[in-house]
């Protein structure tokens, strides 16, 4: 038995009043003689116009327009037997949309690497060259954004993750080893599919000097910065990370990126400071988790607003949940042409709703960039989804309902003043990388604490940058929000780079030792073992009381101090020069 099958098509999702709406359905499987009836529901209720069609043998076209429509959202239908396939549209006068359509998209890759320099994981590199969107597009999400962006330039933000840049920058100068299950591969800088990366970081690079795309910088890796700062006080590693992120993004794009983008939406006031002290202007949080129970000068979440923090300031844009929500949880539902077709219209008609009023709205959209097209598996669909609501987008612009902006055109439009805005994420919650597996989590969190410690007490002793710099980055690779994610949760990845970081740091401070305490008179001198150049706090204490405390230059190999004491009693302690940490035991000695 043949099957039917029927796909309806419309000339566009907005129309003014009164405006010709062209329709096309296509019959493929038919037999001759099926009758077709097609309908127009407005405002889920009224019908509007209907006709039947008999359909030719096979596969045939039926072309047709429906006039004279009123202002209101509406539905088209096929029907025939039992089935039925339809398609939204509104019609309305552009006079009565007010707005800026601001989408911002988050393409992060964690950098997957194992101390040993092999990459654990590809996605980095996979989610460019490979065809993952077969039979309607080659290469990966990240070539097809600039792919469809070239072609239908809807103006967009991106924040191309600092860790993402330096897998393709590494890529591209040295060539990478990929882990494969039982064996490594290496990818040459020359070969097809590095090509393939390089085309696509060039894409994006043009699309900026064009002003299509705005790149915004974030964190080097991928911490939950709001979190490690209330929760653990390290704003040292976190204005690394910051710093580091945004001569990242400033050395591979050559651009000084003025938007900055906070993982997982993961904010704290006290991030303002650091944020604002490397150039950064503004970010985005959510509406329905931060801005409902933010604090000031309160309007709608439909304009940027000024934030400060200890005499600092940026601009604040709250995304809409709905919309960013829509594009990240259901575009990807779409198992089919006709069903691809439908969820592009209802993400365009749902910003069209937002803004429909006087208010001259900034409408926010902001998400992962690729996750919505690539999990929990590729989806062709989700794809031609994307690609249809970018036609739909520049058709609104063209036809006057709005227009797309970058983020770095409207955030001098902030004027009211937030005075306080929760330390939250874009959940609302911080339970998907504490404890909803929490024995894992919670063990994880306790090595990055010990990991730190370690971290602290090497940075102040040993005069080594860039055997810090690479403590630095362990930090950075121990603190990644992927690692604790509940579903993706990598115990591995962040044992290993704990054991590398505490590897180097120990054999260091584990090497810094007093040698001996020898009498001479009334003074002793003691020998102080370094494994490099560094300094030490040096504390004697004579008969229980302290005698002296001084800051001692190490030089590496032996070191010898004098120290004037009294008392048959000597204790002697090496101790951190600036939080007066004790390093290792006190040494005592008796002279008789």
């Amino acid at each position: 038995m043949i099957s039917l099958k029927v796909a309806l098509s419309l000339s566009d999702v907005v129309y003014y009043p009164n405006e010709e709406v062209y329709f096309k359905i296509t019959i493929k499987g038919a037999l001759g003689g099926e009758k077709m009836l097609f309908k127009v529901i407005k405002d889920s209720v009224q019908e509007v116009f209907s006709q039947d069609y008999h359909v030719m043998p096979y596969e045939s076209f039926i072309e047709d327009s429906v006039e004279n429509l009123e202002e209101g959202f509406y539905e088209a239908q096929v029907l025939w037997s039992n089935s039925v396939v339809s398609l939204p549209f509104v019609v309305i006068s552009p006079e009565k949309v007010k707005g800026k359509l601001l989408t911002v998209f988050h393409n992060h890759q964690a950098i997957n690497k194992h101390p040993n320099g092999v990459y654990h994981g590809s996605w980095a590199f996979t989610h460019t060259w490979e065809d993952e969107f077969k039979p309607y597009y080659l290469g990966g999400v990240y070539f097809l954004h600039t792919f469809l962006l070239r072609r239908l330039p809807v103006r967009t933000c991106f924040n191309l993750s600092p860790s993402l840049l330096v897998q393709w920058r590494e890529l591209l100068e040295k060539g990478v080893l990929l882990e494969f299950g039982s064996y490594v591969e290496y990818i040459s800088p020359e070969s097809k599919r590095a090509q393939i990366v390089k085309g696509t970081l060039n894409s994006y690079k043009r699309l900026c000097e064009e002003n299509v795309v705005e790149v915004f910088s974030s964190f080097f890796a991928h911490p939950i910065a709001g979190f490690i700062i209330d929760y653990y006080g390290w704003l040292d590693i976190i204005e690394k990370e910051i710093k580091l992120g945004a001569k990242t993004t400033e050395d591979i794009l050559g651009v000084k990126a003025r938007g900055f983008w906070l993982p997982e939406l993961f904010f704290s006031m006290r991030l303002i400071p650091l944020i604002s002290k490397y150039g950064f202007e503004y970010t985005i949080l959510d509406a329905l988790n931060h801005f409902v129970e933010a604090r000031g000068d309160k309007g709608t979440p439909y304009e940027p607003y000024r934030v400060r923090y200890n005499g600092e300031e940026i601009v604040v844009f709250f995304r809409n949940t709905e919309l960013s929500d829509y594009l990240s949880f259901q575009v990807n539902k779409a198992r089919n042409l006709q069903e691809a077709e439908a969820v592009a219209r209802e993400y365009v008609l749902k910003i069209l709703k937002t803004m429909i009023g006087s208010e001259d709205k900034v409408v926010t959209v902001a998400l992962d960039g690729e996750n919505w097209m690539i999990l929990p598996q590729p989806s062709p669909e989700a794809a031609v989804a994307y690609e249809k609501i970018l036609t739909y987008i520049l058709s609104c612009e063209k036809k006057g309902y709005f227009r797309t902006i970058l983020a770095k055109e409207v955030a001098n439009l902030a004027e009211r003043e937030l005075t306080k805005i929760p330390t939250t994420t874009w959940l609302g919650s911080i339970a998907k990388w504490t404890s909803e597996k929490h024995s894992i989590q919670s063990k994880l969190w306790s090595l990055a604490e010990r990991g730190y410690s370690y971290f602290k007490v090497y940075e102040e002793i040993f005069d080594q940058r860039e055997e810090l710099s690479y403590l630095v980055y362990c930090m950075m690779q121990i603190l990644d929000s992927d690692m604790y994610w509940t579903e993706f949760i990598n115990e591995e990845h962040i044992t290993s780079w704990y054991a590398e970081l505490s590897r180097i740091a120990l054999s260091r401070i584990n090497s810094l030792r007093i040698k001996g305490i020898r009498k001479m008179n009334d003074k002793i001198v003691i020998k102080i073992e370094s494994p490099c150049d560094g300094k030490i706090i040096l504390e004697v204490f004579s008969n229980s009381t302290r005698a002296s405390r001084k800051l001692i230059e190490l030089k590496s190999g032996n070191n010898f101090v004098e120290e004037a004491v009294r008392g048959k009693l000597v204790e002697v302690r090496l101790v951190t020069p600036s939080s007066l940490r004790l390093i290792r035991k006190p040494v005592r000695a008796v002279h008789e």
